[in-house]
């Protein structure tokens, strides 16, 4: 692994490249591009057994959690709630409802647990994330407004429901005109 890295950046610093390893084979290898002025950081993910693992853990985690989530979002827009003033009453319920178990969650296991939990993920990235995207949303508004950053909170605020509406509106718009 950390002779391929090696050829990586000789390759990437527009070097002629000879490198034999049982993995892998460069003969005079190169690349023809415009040089970077600086390096280029290269990030190395581990692979082993014991990282796969747990990945896939946390992966079955999210995916049960999200699928869950979404099952209960389609059951709460099932639900027939009149309204005289087209307020999206299920949506609303929704998105109240994540937000308050993404508290719950959160409030839970920074008391009780590891937040780096199966659980902790398959209940706040999966079911939360499934149910809700809102949730999140006001959890790192909350984080952002904690740590003393109000502009950058109040542009992730503005931001994200301006580009949002405007985002709903265009993909409806694109369908209408198709």
């Amino acid at each position: 692994c950390k002779d391929s890295i090696i050829a990586i950046r000789s390759l990437l610093s527009g070097e002629k490249t000879t490198m034999i390893r049982e993995e892998f084979e460069l003969h005079d290898a190169s690349l023809e591009f415009n040089t970077p002025p600086s390096p280029i950081p290269i990030y190395v993910g581990g692979r082993g057994p014991s990282l796969l693992s747990l990945a896939g853990k946390f992966a079955d985690g999210v995916f049960i959690g999200g699928g869950l989530g979404s099952v209960l979002r389609f059951l709460v827009n099932k639900i027939e709630i009149v309204s005289y003033n087209n307020f999206p009453y299920s949506t609303f319920i929704s998105n109240f409802l994540g937000c308050l178990i993404l508290g719950l969650v959160l409030g839970y296991f920074i008391k009780n647990e590891n937040p780096n939990s199966i659980l902790f993920v398959f209940l706040t990235v999966g079911l939360c994330g499934g149910f809700t995207t809102f949730s999140s949303f006001s959890n790192e508004s909350l984080q952002l407004i904690q740590n003393g950053e109000i502009f950058t909170f109040l542009t992730y605020l503005l931001g994200s429901l301006i580009i949002g509406i405007v985002s709903v509106y265009i993909g409806t718009l694109i369908f209408k005109l198709l």
